[in-house]
């Protein structure tokens, strides 16, 4: 498992990740497909089940707490945009973070602590 995620974070999250915002709305969902199943080979965790189970995805539904809302509406404060604050957000999780590495993918995929970019919009909205 280490050496997958290792692989991945080494060869194919830079590549993936490499101006994302410029390029994703261009995918179409067969290739997006393939994006995301690159990226859920680092994200599959096997608990005590006879199949894996994706995480990410159920993270992902969580709501923001009330602590996050506030950062980001700090970050708005400071002059940042929706996808600058989520950017500076995630760098500034992995930069405070000294867990391993799948713990950090684990928290880069909890909405609770990084929001989607969707629930970022909708803080900025309500911000304004």
């Amino acid at each position: 498992m280490a050496t997958r995620l290792s692989m991945y974070k080494i060869y194919f999250r830079p590549v993936i990740l490499y101006a994302i915002s410029a390029w994703g709305a261009m995918l179409s969902k067969s290739n997006w497909r393939q994006v995301e199943a690159v990226q859920n080979i680092a994200l599959r965790i096997n608990f005590e089940h006879s199949h894996k189970i994706n995480n990410a995805e159920a993270y992902s539904y969580l709501r923001v707490s009330k602590s996050v809302q506030n950062e980001f509406n700090k970050y708005f404060s400071k002059g940042m945009t929706p996808s600058v604050a989520k950017n500076f957000h995630e760098v500034k999780l992995i930069t405070d973070n000294n867990e391993e590495d799948l713990d950090i993918i684990k928290l880069l995929a909890d909405a609770q602590i990084n929001p989607t970019e969707r629930q970022v919009i909708q803080i900025f909205d309500n911000w304004r």
